[in-house]
Order: structure tokens, then C-alpha cells, then sequence
């Protein structure tokens, strides 16, 4: 849609959605889903019938302040007049990281170290050659890190690869449509599952909608609607990722992440000494950075939701009212539940 952007801060399980923006604005959207202003995170898109933008100030000003930012009208599906549709879509997909740096393994972390030490004692004036400079990682830590021995204490691990694996995607939907001449039916049930490309970030939504429309005697017309929503999510105690100002993924500050532990772990610690997960202090922190400890051994979180909205609508349609609606009828509400 032109005038649209799409940003995704997150790719996290559960805290993956998106937040659009029309023409720039700083302002957040209104969307208006069937008639009431919702959030959009949770709606299927296989329930949605139709989507509008109001971009102009002028149209959506009906809206009030909350429409700074633009509004998205969507309208879902309803039922139509012939035998019932049944209709079944199916997704599976994989997630991974598109880019990410590459790190150096063990033996070449020891030996720019080694460098970078030597460096610095040369310009401090503690050495004046580099024959005097004295390896801080020696040959026979090199050896060790080499040996695939990790009960000695040394290793050569690529942290990045026992952190970031493939997540995976499933997605199921079910729909039912049709009605007669007078009575319309529209039910569709979803099922969505989210595993992450991180261990242990999960996440299951169910949804269910049903969107009824009656037409009772001559004048009246009667419109129900039904929508629930139950999400299960659950993550370590940590957060996956996020920005160092804290408005990442889920708000926690980046250099708690395990993103960022991962990135701080030395290549040369084995995974574990001694059953415990190996960790590391950086010369500028005093916490210690363990991302297999913080995936595995930080306990865990688990985030239940559940929602439902139902809504109820009454119309009374006459030729003796102005006001013609998409059907055909001429109708005015007499009263409305959402």
C-alpha cells in the first residue's frame, strides 16, 4: 500500500509483530476492525474481507484524536447466501538469521589478545621490545583449546551456532461460509505455533471468529458477532535481544540479552566445567555473560492470554429511511453492543 512502512523491532515468538506507519507519521495507527477500534496482532488474516487506509486528515477526522496517526479499516469475512464453503489453509515456514558477523574461534581470540596486550605494554613503556613480551595465551593453551579434551577447561566453541538455531512456523485455519436467503453464517478457527531460532522461546495462539447475520421478519436485521483469542507464550528467564536503550523485543536492556551474552562469550571456554555452564567477565563489566546458562538454567516465563469480544447490532430497514447500506437495505441502527 503506498505511503505504508512496516517496522519489525522483534522476531521473537509471541513479540513479533510489526508496527506500521502511514506517510511517516510518529503518530501510531487506529486501526478499526469491523466497526471498533482493536489491535490488529491477534486477527487472522484469513478472516479479513477487505482493508482501507484513510490517509487524509480530513477523512479520518471522524475518528478524533486518535487518528493522528492514520486509520486502517478491515472488515472481516461474513456468510453469503448458497450451500456451505468449507475452506482449509495451511502454512509451515522456517526462520533463521538472515546475517550475522563472523567471530574468531579460539585460537585466533588468543592471539590478537596476545597482540592487542603486547601493543599496549610497548606504548605504556612496560616492554621495550617485543622479545620481552611474555604471551598472556601460550602454546600449550592453544594446544588445549585444539585437543577436543574440554574436561581440561579449554575448548574452541562457536557460541553463535549453539545459540542461534532454526525456529520453525506452523500456521492452520479452518472456515465455514454460506447461508440462505435470509440467514448468513461465517466461522472460521485458527491454530498458529511459533518455535524460535533460540531455544526455549515458544509460542501457540488459537483464535475463533463467527460473524452471523439474520434478517427477522420484514424490517429487521440482526448482526452478531463473535471473537476469541487464547495465546500461550513462554521464554527463559532472559530476553532474546533488544536495543541498548531498552526498546528492544521485550524492553530489557541489550547488554543483558542473550543476543549479547552470546556475543561476549569467549571461544574458548568449553561449554561446561564441571556439569555447570562456563561463563565469562568482560574487563568492563562485573556481570557474568553464560548465554547457554541463560537459555537453559534461568528458570522461566510464561505468558497467558485470553480474550473474548462479541458484539450485537439491531437495524431496522425501511423505505421511509435515507441512509442506504452495502446490502441494499435502507437502515438505520437502533442500537449497537460491542
Amino acid at each position: 500500500m503506498p505511503g505504508i512502512t512496516s517496522v519489525q523491532t522483534s522476531g521473537e515468538p509471541g513479540a513479533d509483530q510489526a508496527s506500521l506507519r502511514i506517510r511517516g507519521s510518529e503518530y501510531g495507527v487506529l486501526y478499526i476492525v469491523d466497526g471498533v477500534p482493536r489491535s490488529i496482532d491477534d486477527v487472522d488474516p484469513n478472516d479479513i474481507e477487505s482493508v482501507s487506509v484513510l490517509k487524509d486528515g480530513a477523512a479520518a477526522a471522524v475518528y478524533g484524536l486518535n487518528s493522528g496517526g492514520g486509520v486502517i479499516i478491515i472488515t472481516t469475512k461474513k456468510g453469503h447466501e448458497g450451500k456451505t464453503k468449507v475452506s482449509y489453509d495451511g502454512q509451515y515456514g522456517v526462520s533463521m538469521n538472515a546475517n550475522f558477523p563472523e567471530f574468531m574461534n579460539g585460537p585466533e581470540f588468543a592471539h590478537y589478545y596476545n597482540m592487542a596486550d603486547m601493543m599496549d605494554k610497548l606504548a605504556n613503556g612496560v616492554i621495550t621490545d617485543r622479545s620481552q613480551y611474555t604471551p598472556i595465551f601460550t602454546s600449550q593453551h592453544i594446544k588445549k583449546m585444539t585437543n577436543n579434551d574440554p574436561t581440561d577447561g579449554w575448548d574452541n566453541i562457536n557460541y553463535i551456532d549453539k545459540v542461534f538455531g532454526t525456529g520453525t512456523n506452523m500456521k492452520h485455519n479452518v472456515t465455514l461460509q454460506g447461508g440462505t436467503a435470509d440467514h448468513h453464517y461465517f466461522v472460521g478457527g485458527g491454530f498458529m505455533k511459533q518455535n524460535g531460532n533460540i531455544a526455549n522461546f515458544d509460542y501457540r495462539r488459537y483464535n475463533l471468529r463467527a460473524n452471523l447475520d439474520s434478517k427477522i421478519g420484514r424490517d429487521w436485521k440482526l448482526n452478531v458477532g463473535l471473537v476469541g483469542t487464547v495465546g500461550r507464550r513462554q521464554t527463559p528467564g532472559y530476553a532474546s535481544g533488544g536495543a541498548d536503550d531498552g526498546s528492544g523485543g521485550s524492553g530489557e536492556v541489550g547488554w543483558l540479552s542473550i543476543g549479547h551474552q552470546a556475543i561476549m562469550m569467549r571461544p574458548y571456554l568449553p561449554e561446561k566445567y564441571k556439569d555447570h555452564y562456563t561463563a565469562t567477565i568482560p574487563n568492563n563489566a562485573a556481570v557474568a555473560y553464560s548465554p547457554l546458562a541463560a537459555i537453559y538454567d534461568s528458570g522461566y516465563k510464561k505468558t497467558r492470554s485470553t480474550e473474548i469480544r462479541f458484539k450485537l447490532q439491531l437495524r431496522v430497514c425501511s423505505t421511509m429511511v435515507q441512509r442506504l447500506d452495502a446490502e441494499g437495505y435502507r437502515c438505520i441502527r437502533l442500537f449497537y453492543i460491542a
